[in-house]
């Protein structure tokens, strides 16, 4: 059960289908199964980003502690703020990825009792909605134009629009990559960057949904089956990072999208 639950989390988490929609469809896996040894699958999905994007990840570090310290100096009135910023790249990401993640914040605390009313058995019908607004945007993400704006050219709005998507994403049924990425080419933003923002700023909200959990200490008898899907969910989900880019190149979400709308058929039609 911990192999194929984490395999689910590690292909689904960037797969633009919703993993928490298919964990909830899969049999309400956090009631049958533990809530700790779901929040370490998502921890191996967290490692998979870790482990794909570690150069940017290390780049973006270095340059939060430089903004940091840019910060300072301008609150001191020692330095301009704005002249360090268009100077360093690095930092100006790190800045965007932390103003994506309040508004993600924000919203993710608005929508969590609803978002824990669609994982119970009887509102199983919320996620079969959501399952087909993913659909629609992924459809319409591969129908939009090609961006050529890169990473390095996405403004705080980009980020912030990106922020309120993945906020949103705590929903049961919508894909937190699905929607990130189509509000990131809704932007003019080239798909492969897109995606690498929208990763990048997975981080934070990952790291914070998982840390108190994970800190917490695992229950009895849950620590070893927790662990195995942790590392099936790692290796699926690194794979599934190399395919979603290949298939973005090549504009092959609508397929996705197709699955998706059945899949929220059949939610709304046979699922109480």
């Amino acid at each position: 059960m911990a192999i194929w639950l984490g395999l689910v989390q590690g292909v689904t988490e960037f797969i633009p289908v919703s993993s928490s929609g298919h964990l909830v469809i899969l049999g309400r896996a956090e009631e049958n199964f533990g809530l700790y040894a779901i929040v370490m699958f998502h921890f191996g999905t967290l490692m998979a980003i870790v482990a794909y994007y570690y150069r940017d990840l290390r780049s973006v570090l270095g340059g939060g502690v430089r903004l940091a310290g840019a910060a300072g100096r301008h609150l001191a009135g020692r330095g301009s703020l704005g002249s360090f910023l268009e100077s360093d790249a690095a930092a100006r990401l790190a800045l965007l990825i932390i103003a994506g993640s309040i508004p993600t914040g924000i919203i993710g605390l608005l929508l969590r009792d609803l978002a824990s009313q669609a994982s119970n058995p009887g509102r199983a019908k919320l996620v079969g909605a959501a399952f087909i607004v993913t659909a629609v945007l992924i459809y319409t993400c591969d129908r939009l134009p090609t961006g050529f704006k890169g990473i390095g050219g996405a403004r705080f709005f980009d980020a912030i629009l990106m922020g309120i998507f993945q906020g949103a994403a705590v929903m049961p049924g919508l894909s937190r990559s699905g929607l990130t990425i189509f509000s990131g080419v809704l932007r003019g933003m080239e798909r492969r960057d897109a995606a690498r923002l929208s990763f990048l700023m997975a981080v934070p909200a990952m790291i914070a949904a998982t840390g108190l959990e994970l800190f917490d200490g695992a229950p009895p008898g849950q620590a070893g089956p927790a662990l195995i899907g942790a590392i099936v969910s790692f290796v699926s989900g690194y794979i599934s990072i190399a395919l979603l880019i290949r298939l973005l190149a090549s504009r092959r979400l609508r397929y996705f999208a197709g699955y998706l709308v059945a899949l929220g058929i059949f939610t709304l039609i046979w699922l109480n």
